[in-house]
């Protein structure tokens, strides 16, 4: 059974209780909605693969890849890569990549 449960005041929802692989229309159209009611959703236990998660994805729109190059999958440049290229040889992180689109942040941040 779907439960979705809100993560904090107007912002963001906690979905479990769904094997999004095997949503019908009705289902999908509760988690739409509760996406577009609160902008973040997490939805826990889910194993896919990658065509999977796409097709899964493509069901809120189109999917676009990121514009910064060098995040994104090497072959499947719709998904991006969460810390990809962070950290230098040396191990020392990168903070130039911070810089990138965010650079009023980054100076704040004191990146």
């Amino acid at each position: 059974m779907v439960q979705i449960r809100q993560m904090g005041p107007g912002i963001g929802v906690e979905v479990s209780g769904v094997d999004v692989r095997e949503l019908d229309d009705a289902g999908f159209g509760v988690l739409y909605r509760a996406w577009l009611a609160y902008s973040v959703m997490v939805v826990k236990d889910q194993d896919l693969t990658i065509e999977q998660f796409l097709a899964y994805s493509r069901r809120f729109g189109l999917v676009t890849p990121h514009p910064s190059k060098s995040t994104r999958h090497p072959s499947v440049p719709e998904i991006t890569l969460l810390g990809a290229n962070k950290f230098k040889a040396d191990g020392s992180l990168d903070k130039s990549i911070y810089r990138r689109g965010g650079g009023a942040l980054a100076h704040r941040w004191g990146l």
